[in-house]
């Protein structure tokens, strides 16, 4: 296989993914994820270059999930909209749900800015985050599509169940080639051949008449 396609394959969304794939990739890529975090293998950069790259890779998983379920791509960006919209008006309603959050000290915004990020951005962010759970959640547990998939990648026809007809040469194109090549080729004119010449020479002399005995 092609060395490039391996290396982008898991950031490929073209294609169907099935409940165990997914589930199984999803599964690999969280524990890669919490191996960095717990031995602290990135900092600074390259930590920020693995979240998006993990991120990119996640949302592949997600799309070709929706592949193999019949549904576009496009649903990612609905659930996670609807997602940030629900959480922004409970926020709204409930303006202290922020306290409950475990959020780190300097992600809290401070009073000036409490209007704007704690009753929109943050919600916002949170409820991307947690739609994207469920999101994930959902998706390992749905089942496949049934029938016709239009999101599936035609699969390659086996040379074993190719028909009994195609295994020998066409006789057609074969007749077909050996009348071009007949049409094309010139005509030579055989010289005929002369008659052969006779053997028996003719008799000579007079012929004896008949009962006359010769002396």
């Amino acid at each position: 296989m092609n060395p490039a396609a391996i290396l982008l394959y898991p950031f490929d969304w073209r294609g169907v993914l099935s409940r165990a794939a997914y589930r199984r990739n999803l599964s690999i890529l969280v524990l890669v994820g919490l191996v960095i975090d717990r031995l602290g293998l990135l900092s600074g950069t390259a930590s920020l270059v693995w979240a998006v790259l993990a991120a990119a890779m996640g949302l592949s998983f997600d799309a070709r999930r929706y592949h193999d379920m019949g549904r576009s791509a496009a649903w990612i960006v609905w659930a996670n909209l609807i997602a940030a919209a629900l959480t922004i008006a409970a926020f709204q309603f409930f303006p202290n749900m922020l306290d409950s959050v475990p959020l780190p000290e300097r992600w809290r915004p401070d009073p000036d800015g409490e209007a704007i990020l704690g009753r929109v951005a943050l919600p916002a962010v949170l409820g991307v985050v947690l739609g994207n759970i469920a999101q994930s959640l959902w998706l390992a547990s749905a089942p496949s599509a049934s029938g016709d998939n239009p999101y599936a990648r035609p699969a390659a026809r086996p040379r074993a169940a190719a028909a009994p007809e195609d295994d020998g040469p066409d006789e057609a194109a074969l007749q077909a080639i050996i009348d071009r090549h007949i049409a094309q080729r010139p005509f030579q004119a055989r010289p005929v051949d002369a008659p052969a010449a006779r053997t028996d020479a003719p008799l000579t002399g007079s012929p004896r008449p008949f009962g006359r005995r010769g002396r």
